[in-house]
């Protein structure tokens, strides 16, 4: 059967088909694309007009040879050979093949499930590229949302229509995404994909393929849809799954690498073994107040905010974030809260819940997770269950049954709380305030919040509910302090927006734009993206942190760009200048950050010329000024102009200033406030804010480690009664005074505080070297490291030659041989030593090292032990560099026998030579490298 009758068959049926035989077949032949035949059934199912649906149904999915041959094939999807593919394999009119450009053909069965299922379950139109796929959407699996893409839109309808069972209700309820319940239940084996609303976005695969014109009857958009195959169509995330993970993973997604950062428990380190336990602070449930917060982090420090809060015995964990470690930290990355408290008190922790996707909100779940109880649960929203997702699989920690998404304004059971998520905005996406109810009363916690009037996400900050919440008793609420010092409000991202445009455009021609920002900031990423648009600009990613945010967004669909859109960095160098605006880090100067490396000439993808024109559109962080201000002017001196000043309005905080602090402390009304998240002295400024300007009478301060118990005040005036023994011992001394007072006549009725620190424990903190290495700042060694970096170190290596009385005693000697090894004389030696990090002074200083060796084991006697000569060495070098250069070095020595013959111990009479031999407080040679100074 001639290629002209197999096109007339399909003109016939409307469909366009890629021809997976003969076509795929010739180029394959041809060398000219990566691309096997399919099946060789295809020419015989048709026969003038009439189907052979058996053999037709073979024609795309071929044998198993040639589906396993098909698998991680790439297609042609270079221009030259994609457009050669599509003229020759399409049948239809030249609107289908410009919808199907770009598009990938599902050719192995598995993945082309998918593709059916994913589709389905979200009620869109389906893409019809073959035949067997006709049948076995219609036949097998019975969908009523499929769409001939070929076809006008009307002729679709009258497709559809046509079909048995069809009704205009049925039609306009599927185009209305209102699927019959017998429909769901059939569908309920496919994966289930959410529904984010009203879209027009043509960055997603289904409205590339149909067209934005031909999906506005479809008015609710499932986000973009992720194809579950090894190649990539659409220039997204390259990924790999399988039926059984998907079925056991809502996300069912697996990022391809070649490393995982642990096997889910040997990056832990000795955090969770080898602690001392410690007694849970706070007085027994059965006294005291019954609501109790404990801060493991986050509180006189900015990071690591990580608390419980509870009901008597029953606690949740908000949040699990990391600290980055300062300049004294030597050779860390992370700083983290006390997990080893975590893990002893395990049985008391009964859900986790995070406010957003920050790494000091999150960034220690790998070291959390695993210190809690399996079974655990741990709720988020969306898009930060996606970076969650992605950060515990790279741990192998990920469980998708423990991993629980919420939505806005929903009640969840979370321990002894009814947990309600409000939004807020941020300068990240999907931030949450927290409504923490109980019968004993409810708590309030922000989160990091701002209150932005115009988000460019249209995602605002949710003032109808914290205006509620005043008609309600809130006995404690905890708010975010870092811009407390800040008066007025947060101007909004649109600022930001309207400048950047603005310095894009008045660039134009001039050459290249570049962009550093905070890599979570996809907010700011949207402002980029519209500046780019507006002046007709690409946009290039250069870090690595930038494409885990943005994987994140689009696959929860709140992406402000398409991965496809993007411009790979090894493109640049053949683009034009002025048609490219590049996105990058290192706006906090980190040393591995591509604008870091390309400030020092050492960036393989980024380099500055002097037409480039850098957008500083950050905030330096406190403490790295000085680095920060090294880049920058390193930038300069290669010629680029480089614009950072606050005046140029290219970044706005994500934090509230006093103006809005203020604001909603009078919305909610709380009984008693806790300010959290910030210094110690932010924490007292926000709560003498809130005692001075929004009226809330009882405030306190507490610091990391501190338990705080409330009572629910029973009116504004009045408080609870509680059981604490302290505070009834109070609660007696004050009545007492106030009958005194009575009796004279000065009584007063004056409220009081149902807010008191209960308890507190002493907290660890943990470090993480980046790898495997976690512990506390003695395991880590942090003060060897400091005296390393500032003092120096020397490396001695001693050949200890004994005299020959000594060696002719030789062994473990008695009090005889050792008097005969002492009388021999004393000992010499053959030093060799280094030094690093040290002012030598031309040599000079080890010339001296060297005297003062070879003078330390000259007075021992020729019975000295090696231990003693180390230690006499030790302090000889210590002494001689204190002199020399008034430094304190790390000393190492190692001495050894110049004859392994001559080895001598002298014992006292009496003395067990195996039990002398095994006891490092009498033998220095026994003690454990290291710690052998400790047995003197």
């Amino acid at each position: 059967m001639g290629k002209s009758t197999v096109s007339a068959f399909f003109k016939q049926q409307g469909v366009p088909v890629l021809c997976a035989d003969e076509v795929v077949h010739k180029l394959y032949s041809a060398g000219g694309a990566a691309v096997a035949p399919v099946g060789a059934a295809f020419p015989s199912a048709v026969v003038d007009g009439a189907i052979d649906r058996a053999a037709l149904s073979k024609c795309v999915v071929g044998n198993e040879a040639a589906m396993k041959q098909l698998e991680g094939i790439v297609h042609p999807l270079v221009e030259q050979e994609r457009k050669q593919f599509i003229a020759e394999c399409v049948v239809g009119d030249e609107a289908a093949m410009k919808q199907l450009e770009g598009i990938v053909h599902p050719l192995v069965e598995q993945e082309r499930k998918h593709f059916i299922q994913e589709h389905a379950a979200a009620g869109s139109p389906l893409l019809l590229f073959d035949i067997p796929l006709l049948f076995e959407t219609q036949a097998q699996q019975g969908l009523d949302a499929v769409a001939v893409v070929s076809a006008p839109a009307e002729q679709q309808r009258q497709r559809v229509m046509a079909r048995p069972g069809m009704t205009a209700d049925k039609l306009e309820a599927i185009l209305a995404r209102q699927v019959p319940d017998a429909e769901k239940r059939r569908l309920a084996d496919f994966m289930p994909l959410r529904m984010n609303g009203p879209c027009s976005s043509t960055s997603h695969s289904t409205h590339r393929a149909l067209g934005k014109q031909q999906v506005l009857a479809f008015s609710r958009c499932s986000g973009p849809t992720v194809p579950r195959r090894s190649v990539v169509a659409y220039g997204g995330p390259d990924i790999i799954t399988s039926g059984e993970e998907e079925a056991a993973d809502p996300f069912a997604w697996k990022i391809k690498k070649s490393w995982k950062a642990s096997d889910g428990s040997n990056h832990v380190g000795s955090t969770l073994a080898g602690m001392a336990p410690r007694p849970f602070p706070g007085p027994p449930p059965s006294s005291g107040p019954p609501l109790r917060v404990l801060p493991i982090g986050g509180l006189g420090e900015i990071g690591m905010n990580c608390m419980l809060v509870g009901v008597k015995d029953r606690y949740i964990l908000i949040d699990a974030g990391l600290l980055f470690p300062d300049f004294q930290d030597f050779g860390m990355q992370k700083i983290l809260p006390d997990v080893s408290l975590l893990a002893q008190w395990r049985d008391k922790i009964e859900a986790v819940v995070i406010t957003h996707g920050h790494e000091d909100h999150i960034g220690a779940l790998p070291w959390v997770i695993p210190a809690l109880d399996p079974a655990t649960p741990v709720y988020a929203g969306s898009f930060v269950m996606q970076l969650v997702a992605r950060r515990l699989q790279e741990y192998n920690l990920y469980n998708p049954d423990r991993f629980k998404v919420i939505e806005m304004l929903k009640e969840y059971e979370m321990g002894p709380f009814q947990v309600t998520p409000l939004r807020v905005t941020h300068s990240i996406p999907d931030c949450c305030g927290l409504i923490l109810r109980s019968e004993h009363g409810s708590i309030v916690h922000t989160g990091d919040w701002k209150i932005d009037e115009d988000p460019v996400d249209g995602e605002a900050f949710d003032r109808t509910t914290f205006d509620l919440l005043s008609k309600e008793p809130i006995s404690l609420m905890m708010s975010d302090s870092t811009n407390v010092l800040s008066p007025g409000r947060t101007p909004g991202e649109k600022i930001v927006q309207e400048s950047l445009a603005q310095k894009v455009l008045d660039h134009q021609g001039k050459g290249r734009v570049v962009v550093t920002q905070f890599a979570s900031n996809l907010h700011r990423l949207a402002s980029v993206k519209a500046a780019a648009d507006a002046a007709g600009r690409g946009i290039c990613f250069i870090g690595t942190s930038l494409n885990t945010y943005l994987e994140a967004a689009y696959r929860d669909g709140r992406a402000p760009l398409s991965p496809s859109e993007l411009i790979k960095p090894d493109q640049l160098p053949h683009m034009d200048p002025n048609k490219v605006l590049i996105v990058t880090t290192g706006s906090q100067a980190e040393p591995r950050a591509q604008l870091s490396l390309a400030s020092r000439s050492a960036s393989n993808n980024l380099k500055i010329s002097p037409q480039d024109l850098i957008l500083y559109s950050a905030k330096v962080i406190p403490g790295n000024e000085t680095k920060v201000s090294e880049m920058l002017n390193s930038l300069a001196l290669q010629g680029a102009r480089v614009v950072a000043g606050r005046a140029d309005n290219l970044h706005v905080s994500g934090h509230a200033y006093q103006g809005e602090l203020e604001e909603v402390l009078r919305f909610v009304k709380p009984q008693h406030f806790l300010p959290v998240h910030g210094e110690y002295s932010f924490l007292v400024e926000h709560a003498r804010l809130a005692k001075e300007r929004a009226g809330v009478l009882f405030t306190e301060v507490i610091k990391n480690g501190q338990m705080l118990g409330v009572h629910e005040r029973r009116n504004r005036n009045t408080i609870s009664t509680g059981s604490m023994a302290a505070a009834t011992v109070k609660a007696e001394a004050a009545a007492a005074a106030a009958a005194a007072e009575a009796e004279q006549g000065t009584a007063q009725d004056e409220p009081r505080s149902g807010i008191s620190v209960i308890g507190e424990v002493d907290l660890l903190r943990l470090f993480n070297d980046g790898g495997k290495g976690t512990g506390t700042a003695t395991e880590m060694a942090l003060a060897e490291r400091e005296t390393l970096a500032f003092e120096g170190v020397i490396v001695v290596a001693v050949d200890v030659i004994r005299p020959k009385a000594a060696m002719s005693s030789g062994g473990w000697a008695g009090a005889a041989g050792g008097a005969a090894a002492a009388a021999a004389g004393g000992l010499s030696c053959k030093a060799r030593l280094t030094t690093r990090a040290m002012w030598t002074d031309q040599g000079k200083l080890l010339d001296t090292l060297h005297q003062a060796v070879n003078s330390a084991v000259s007075k021992l006697p020729g019975d000295a032990s090696l231990g003693l000569v180390e230690r006499n060495v030790t302090d000889a070098c210590m002494r001689a560099s204190r002199w020399f250069n008034n430094r304190k070095p790390e000393v190492i020595v190692v001495a050894y026998e110049h004859d392994p013959r001559s080895a001598v111990m002298v014992l006292p009479e009496g003395v067990d030579v195996p039990a002398y031999k095994n006891n490092p407080r009498q033998n220095p040679d026994a003690a454990s490298s290291g710690s052998d100074l400790a047995y003197d």
